[in-house]
């Protein structure tokens, strides 16, 4: 039997997605070149669903596959690839979980835990390919949604209808609707809702994490991912997450041990200076105005990193992975970059006065500040690899 990504048999999935096309108005966001198009898109588009991404990686065009956790500096386009999990099955999709690539480096990049609408295309090898016009902003979103509710897969004719005892599972699946599109007040009531019918409901506790954390309500956030912990100590979204969430709220020595993983999040206005975080991962992450003025980050995972007025005065980054990264406004001054990864950074806004640079690698897509000469720091040009 084909189950959803939400553990619900086909059968009353096909239930629940009878009930959210015939009794749900909405407005939704979507993607797409010109407003006139919306129509048209959807219709010539053979696979739309409404999913949650559970792993994420980035491809370079030659076929290595790398999780974002392992950032390597690509020497050739590459695109996101995502393996979601299937809540609603809208058009072209029988599995319970399918695997997308972005078409090019300009289709959107699917996050861990996020629900998506996704459009694609079938390639020729069978994989999914995500439009490049998703990348653009839905500008008729009545146009889109009226054309949405009109897709009636073959098997949902037959959907019987909802009965009570059901609402909960489809109060989850349109909630998750509702996040894919940005109506996150209303995704938020409705996992509320099934958390006070089931309050260990997984998927609603990580689903209303993922809203709350987006809005920047970090304490609550940590309950939810908290109680999901409990129930599946393991999850590694979930642990990400509580990480990040624990960074934002300044609770730094409760982060889990060397080398937590903080990757791909969004950091502002934080002070963690003298803080010991060896090894941590922030790797495509956004950092604005953090101190990290003598802190301890041997081994830290910077690679593809954007920082902008982030301080690390003094700081121990000996062994760092800057590779990729954009430094703007940074203060690098005194400094440990010894054997540090300095491949394609851009440290033009740097100031590395005072910095020790002792077997730190370098190449020739590095930028440094203006009339900074790094042969003369005992900083290594390499070749590539």
């Amino acid at each position: 039997m084909v189950r959803g990504g939400l553990g619900i048999p086909g059968a009353l999935l096909a239930a629940i997605v009878a009930a959210i096309v015939a009794t749900t108005a909405l407005e939704a966001k979507a993607f797409v070149c010109a407003s006139n198009e919306v129509q048209q898109y959807i219709t010539r588009t053979p696979v739309v669903f409404t999913g949650r991404v559970v792993a994420s990686a980035i491809v370079y065009s030659f076929g290595n596959i790398y999780p974002f956790s392992n950032v390597q500096a690509p020497k050739e386009p590459f695109a996101a690839r995502a393996t979601f999990e299937v809540v609603i099955p809208w058009k072209g999709v029988t599995d319970a979980t399918v695997v997308v690539r972005s078409g090019s480096v300009y289709a959107p990049w699917y996050h861990e835990g996020y629900a998506y609408t996704v459009y694609a295309f079938p390639s020729e090898d069978g994989t999914l390919l995500s439009d490049p016009c998703t990348a653009f902003p839905l500008l008729d979103r009545d146009a889109y949604y009226s054309t949405l509710r009109e897709l009636k897969p073959e098997f949902l004719r037959n959907a019987v209808p909802v009965v009570p005892q059901q609402a909960a599972a489809m109060m989850k699946a349109e909630a998750t609707f509702r996040a894919s599109y940005g109506d996150s007040e209303s995704a938020l009531m409705l996992f509320t809702s099934v958390l006070g019918i089931d309050p260990q409901d997984r998927d609603s506790l990580l689903g209303r994490g993922q809203l709350l954390m987006d809005s920047k309500g970090y304490a609550a956030a940590l309950d939810d991912i908290t109680a999901l912990l409990r129930l599946d100590p393991e999850h590694s979204i979930a642990k990400r997450w509580r990480s990040i969430a624990l960074f934002n709220l300044g609770r730094f020595q409760e982060i889990d041990g060397a080398g937590a993983d903080l990757s791909r999040g969004h950091y502002r206005k934080i002070d963690a200076s003298r803080t010991r975080l060896t090894n941590i991962n922030l790797s495509w992450s956004d950092l604005g105005n953090v101190q990290f003025v003598d802190a301890d980050l041997e081994g830290a995972n910077l690679g593809f990193a954007s920082l902008m007025d982030v301080s690390f005065r003094n700081a121990k980054l000996s062994g760092a992975d800057f590779r990729g990264a954009r430094l703007l406004k940074v203060d690098l001054s005194g400094a440990d970059l010894s054997n540090a990864d300095l491949r394609y950074a851009q440290i033009l806004g740097a100031n590395l006065e005072g910095a020790r640079l002792t077997g730190a690698k370098y190449n020739g897509q590095t930028r440094w500040p203006m009339d900074f000469r790094p042969e003369t720091t005992g900083a290594v040009r390499v070749e590539e690899e």
